[in-house]
């Protein structure tokens, strides 16, 4: 969850593979932000289904991460774009770079530097089974989710199993052009074995 202008913000995905923020229309319509604070933004987006998604502008918002006392506040670029979506906000890596934010999929939690400790945000979840009677082909999935949208989420993740690596055989083949992993290192630093 994130405080976005006042308002409590459910739904967020934290992508570190993504190079902006984005905020879906319905989730920027409800917080009731005038219209005129959007700037324009001239490039396309490329959706998780490779379709092309022309943002309807970008808007800087004001955001907050933690739970008091142990919180973050600061304003960050939304692009605001149209498009149907199980998240309302998606977090990119500019902002978890900006808050040295370290997440854990496993756990769905994230924790942040702060100059007096650490903040954290946590998420309940609850184990799916996605293949009936394998225990190892599981999943989790957050527990605020409405019966509906978890049904939808659940018949989602199913309907595409192809795309789950259970071990690191089932990785093969995966061409670098789709998909290429990169240290996060400091040029200048001298790695080291």
């Amino acid at each position: 969850m994130l405080i976005i202008e006042g308002f409590n913000i459910r739904q967020i995905l934290i992508d570190n593979g993504s190079f902006a923020n984005i905020i879906y229309l319905l989730a920027f319509q409800q917080l009731k932000v005038d219209p005129k604070r959007l700037r324009p933004f001239e490039s396309h987006l490329v959706s998780f289904s490779g379709d092309r998604v022309y943002p309807k502008g970008i808007v800087a918002l004001t955001v907050t991460v933690g739970s008091h006392p142990q919180q973050v506040t600061c304003q960050l670029d939304f692009l605001v774009v149209d498009y149907s979506s199980l998240y309302n906000v998606i977090t990119g890596r500019p902002t978890l770079n900006h808050w040295k934010l370290a997440a854990s999929t496993y756990y769905l939690k994230v924790k942040f530097p702060m100059e007096y400790g650490v903040g954290e945000e946590e998420e309940k979840v609850e184990t799916v089974e996605l293949v009936d009677g394998e225990l190892m082909k599981t999943t989790k999935i957050g527990t605020h989710l409405s019966a509906q949208m978890e049904k939808r989420l659940v018949q989602f993740l199913k309907s595409n199993l192809d795309i789950f690596a259970w071990s690191h055989e089932d990785m093969s083949g995966i061409a670098t052009k789709i998909i290429q992993y990169h240290l996060n290192v400091a040029p200048e630093k001298k790695p080291i074995q």
